[in-house]
């Protein structure tokens, strides 16, 4: 069991069949893997994950990116998840484990098309009445294609904000210790508080606030540095911030 090899193959084929059919793959894995997961550390005293911890932690973290509707009823056992393992700090642990961080918080943030699809009755009819073959080079308009969306609400954003606030308090009064001398960090520490801030970062990046203030430049450039806005949802704006103040 290694994730090199033969767990990106393994974590490959268990998305495939999860995205196929998610509420069916996240019944049969999640639970499952959760609890082994977090069995495998209560009984570890090591410092590092031990190769079966990793070799799951691998899969769990390719088959949370499912439409967020659908990921909201494994929301607590993936946070316990989330507790065990983020602080270990080895390079892998950290890659496996902010990997899982970020594509849970993109799963319930992320406006993003659930299928994909080029035909308006899709793919999801037996082959003795259709072959996909037959759609080849065939053109449909894109308005009548009726793709469907994951679109956040309240409820998603919630999970997210929880998630996302449990851990960015604990690196920001890490790192605010450290700035004011009161507390000692190795570099790989400071390189794991900076990685984690990074992931939930990116990990609810769609649902953060433009910044509205002065641009920071570090050096000068004859390129428009402005954020471009695009509209991707009519309704409802949702928004998540850290202590009433915009993250960014």
């Amino acid at each position: 069991l290694e994730c090199k090899v033969s767990g990106k193959i393994a974590s490959g084929l268990v998305k495939c069949l999860v995205r196929v059919r998610p509420e069916i793959g996240l019944k049969t894995f999640v639970p499952t893997l959760c609890d082994s997961i977090i069995g495998s550390v209560d009984s570890s005293n090591g410092t590092d994950l031990d190769g079966q911890a990793k070799f799951q932690l691998q899969i769990l973290s390719k088959i949370v990116s499912v439409p967020g509707k659908l990921l909201m009823p494994y929301v607590s056992q993936l946070s316990h998840v989330l507790d065990k393992t983020l602080p270990f700090l080895s390079k892998e642990d950290e890659e496996l484990s902010g990997a899982l961080l970020k594509n849970i918080l993109r799963t319930l943030t992320l406006f993003c098309p659930t299928d994909y699809k080029s035909t308006v009755k899709g793919f999801d009819r037996p082959i003795s009445e259709y072959l996909p073959l037959d759609d080849w080079g065939a053109c449909v308009a894109p308005q009548d294609i009726q793709i469907d969306w994951n679109i956040p609400d309240q409820a998603m954003i919630d999970e997210a904000s929880k998630i996302l606030l449990k851990h960015l308090d604990k690196e920001v009064e890490t790192l605010t210790h450290w700035m004011a001398g009161e507390k000692a960090l190795t570099k790989e520490e400071l390189k794991h508080s900076v990685t984690i801030i990074l992931n939930l970062l990116q990990g609810v990046g769609s649902q953060l606030p433009f910044w509205e203030g002065q641009i920071v430049q570090h050096q000068s450039s004859k390129t428009n540095l402005e954020h471009h806005k695009h509209v991707v949802n009519t309704g409802e704006n949702l928004h998540i911030s850290y202590k009433g103040e915009n993250i960014r």
